[in-house]
């Protein structure tokens, strides 16, 4: 008997779910180095005064760049966790609906403190930033990198047949 009729299923599978963690902290450093560069232009023009003067704790330059990149590790390994999800837009944006909350919670995190002293307005406030936002980005993301990679479906010899409207499925 060869040694791969012994291997078990799961055994194979584990470096394929690892190259895919390893391919979604990549793109979620990719992704995140947006927020780091926005927390970086406004500590040029001093913008953190807003914080301060809203009354709540100060975040200084090194927090909000903590919370960027540990949010975009901590949503890059979500990604690649379920990158088998991705195929589909729907997937892709409930996988950034979920990245979003997690993203907006740490933020909120280094402003307010721990969540569990949050009132409802701050959480609707978290919950809804989250949700559109990673919402949007990944429905984007699977727009541009997900998508043009899948197959096509088969078809007819000729030209191609229009696009239907709003880009629903776009025949190559």
């Amino acid at each position: 008997m060869s040694d791969s009729k012994l291997r078990h299923p799961l055994v194979e599978a584990i470096p394929r779910v690892f190259l895919n963690v390893v391919w979604g902290i990549k793109w979620g450093v990719i992704l995140g180095a947006i927020p780091c560069g926005l927390s970086l232009i406004g500590a040029v023009v001093r913008a953190t005064h807003s914080f301060e003067a809203s009354g709540s704790t100060s975040v200084t330059l090194s927090t909000a760049l903590l919370v960027d990149v540990v949010g975009s590790l901590i949503a890059g390994t979500i990604m690649g966790l379920v990158r088998p999800l991705l195929r589909w837009r729907a997937g892709a944006i409930v996988t950034g609906i979920v990245d979003g909350i997690v993203w907006f919670v740490l933020a909120g995190t280094a402003v307010r403190g721990s969540p569990w002293n949050w009132g409802t307005p701050y959480w609707v406030g978290v919950m809804a930033a989250g949700m559109s936002i990673g919402g949007l980005v990944a429905n984007g993301f699977w727009e541009d990198f997900i998508e043009p990679k899948l197959k096509g479906p088969k078809l007819p010899p000729g030209p191609a047949p229009p696009s239907p409207p709003l880009g629903l499925w776009r025949p190559r």
